[in-house]
């Protein structure tokens, strides 16, 4: 606990490492949310402040679907209201990808911003 408390407080002063650090603590919130999955968040995900979503990875690999909630709490909505796009049920939650790409586009933004994420 003491070293998520030192990530969710580090501060170099630079807003770039202020949003990577809040994406990263918005992954923790999530328990452990895959990148892949948090990129593809839209508030119609959002049911009774809690976010539903299936995992894509096992989506398609599974027989059955397991919808994942997470209930969201004070600090996410926070983290979603400082960095995230308008509220609105057909908006991605973050803006990290939108609908006009294609599947290797997203796929190579979500490389990029795990691999920004991490050296932060």
């Amino acid at each position: 606990m003491e070293q998520i408390l030192r990530i969710a407080n580090y501060d170099d002063g630079t807003e770039l490492t202020a949003r990577y650090r809040d994406m990263w603590l918005f992954l923790y919130f999530c328990n452990g949310i895959n990148m892949a999955d948090l990129v593809q968040l839209k508030f119609s995900d959002i049911v009774d402040d809690e976010l539903c979503f299936v995992r894509k990875k096992t989506k398609s690999t599974s027989k059955t679907e397991k919808e994942i909630r997470v209930i969201i709490t004070d600090q996410m909505k926070i983290i979603i209201e400082k960095w995230g796009n308008q509220p609105s049920p057909d908006n991605y939650i973050f803006p990290i990808i939108d609908d006009t790409l294609k599947a290797e586009e997203i796929y190579r933004k979500k490389q990029l911003y795990t691999r920004a994420i991490i050296s932060v």
